[in-house]
């Protein structure tokens, strides 16, 4: 008898920092538009192109230590497609969605600082 209940996959290893990859990419490019169209003076984009390289290095720091913690992948991966899904607007407004949120607090209760 076959069973009609379907069985989640596990998510991979490399889906986490696939995923945070996916987000920086989108932070980065969400960012030059919004620079593109204020029409930001050019001897400011390395300025600019810093600050979001910074910005991604202290995500990708974050998921390195998350990768220690295999109960945090799932909520990691649900908060990293909660980002996705903003759109530039919204991601400038405010990167706290309620599934990151859930992921920070599970990490405080583990002793982890996300940022």
């Amino acid at each position: 008898m076959v069973s009609s209940l379907a069985v989640a996959e596990a998510p991979s290893r490399d889906s986490v920092p696939a995923a945070y990859v996916a987000v920086c990419e989108k932070i980065q490019s969400c960012a030059r538009i919004e620079f593109s169209l204020s029409q930001i003076p050019t001897e400011h984009s390395a300025v600019l192109n810093a600050a979001l390289n910074s910005l991604c290095a202290g995500v990708y720091q974050s998921i390195e230590t998350l990768e220690s913690y295999p109960d945090l992948e799932a909520p990691a991966l649900i908060c990293a497609e909660s980002l996705l899904q903003l759109s530039c607007d919204h991601l400038a407004a405010d990167r706290q969605t309620a599934a990151c949120a859930t992921l920070i607090d599970q990490a405080g209760q583990l002793g982890l600082t996300l940022h």
